[in-house]
């Protein structure tokens, strides 16, 4: 919440636009997300949540997870933290906290995304489905 509040501060203070557009771009990857919602909860269709499921996986991966990597590299070894912290006031700071918040959550709900398909494609899944 306090990231969503802190953004249109950050904006318009021109301080941490990158990262927050970058957010606004990510939300490319909750339309298969609905998608997959709306097929399982049809109770129908099983290849197609399959497909949905693998599109949906892959543009996570693509859009969310795979840039807090370069993300992490530019914050420890290109971003010039004295000069920064000296030309910014508190409030830039907590903004600048904040930023880095919905990048550690998209890496924790990866690894939700990851242990959820284990279970459901992984071979014990696929075993057990033959033997019913």
């Amino acid at each position: 919440m306090a990231s969503a509040l802190l953004w249109p501060y950050a904006m318009s203070r021109q301080k941490c636009v990158v990262p927050v557009a970058y957010y606004m771009v990510t939300e490319a990857s909750n339309v298969f997300l609905n998608l997959r919602w709306l097929i399982s909860e049809s109770g129908s269709w099983p290849r197609l949540r399959l497909v949905f499921d693998s599109v949906f996986f892959f543009t996570y991966t693509v859009v969310r997870v795979l840039p807090c990597f370069f993300a992490a590299y530019i914050a420890a070894f290109k971003t010039d933290w004295p000069f920064y912290l000296r030309q910014s006031n508190f409030m830039d700071l907590v903004g600048t906290f904040f930023v880095a918040i919905p990048f550690c959550l998209n890496v924790f709900w990866y690894s939700i995304i990851i242990k959820t398909a284990r279970k459901a494609y992984g071979k014990k899944a696929v075993t057990q489905k033959k033997v019913r």
